[in-house]
């Protein structure tokens, strides 16, 4: 009786343990909490009040108004790479992976916005405005790689890299 209990309490304890080791990969997946969120947001110049447009502060210290529905968000965003600026060291242009979402969004903007600037928002604070780019297509797949020139502050740079791939993880955690 005593083996037999000390065998139970064997199983019991190693299956507790391969569950425990099981779920932290998953804990450590759901305890991410997205940061460096990025959005893409049209630039509104003449503000109607509207409630789908909304002021917001840029990293100057200026206020701009944007059209408050993100045409594209770090959710699109599969990963960022850095590309170093010539003649501009410690500052980089983005070249982001996006998935189909993306890719389709991208086109969409890269058109309707071909000659005018959007807001590159970083956590509800506009980082720099841009003019986006044509799609680069990777692959005969689905893959799209798109640049946003900077010049992007190697910090800020380096941190949304970092966080990239955490961050479409976590919105597309249930796919």
């Amino acid at each position: 009786m005593k083996r037999l209990s000390s065998i139970l309490f064997a199983a019991i304890a190693s299956t507790a343990i391969v569950l425990a080791c099981a779920s932290c990969e998953t804990f450590k997946k759901h305890m991410h909490k997205p940061q460096c969120i990025i959005t893409l947001n049209q630039i509104v110049k003449y503000q109607r009040a509207s409630r789908l447009e909304k002021e917001i502060s840029t990293v100057s210290g200026e206020n701009i108004w944007i059209n408050v529905n993100p045409y594209l968000h770090s959710k699109s965003i599969k990963e960022i790479e850095l590309l170093p600026i010539d003649g501009k060291p410690n500052y980089f242009d983005l070249l982001l992976h996006l998935d189909y979402q993306g890719k389709l969004t991208w086109m969409q903007i890269s058109s309707q916005f071909a000659h005018e600037k959007m807001a590159f928002i970083i956590d509800g604070v506009c980082y720099k405005t841009f003019i986006p780019e044509r799609v680069v297509f990777d692959d005969e797949k689905e893959n799209v790689t798109v640049k946003v020139k900077g010049p992007f502050e190697k910090t800020i740079a380096e941190e949304l890299q970092r966080l990239s791939v955490p961050n479409y993880e976590y919105y597309h955690r249930n796919d």
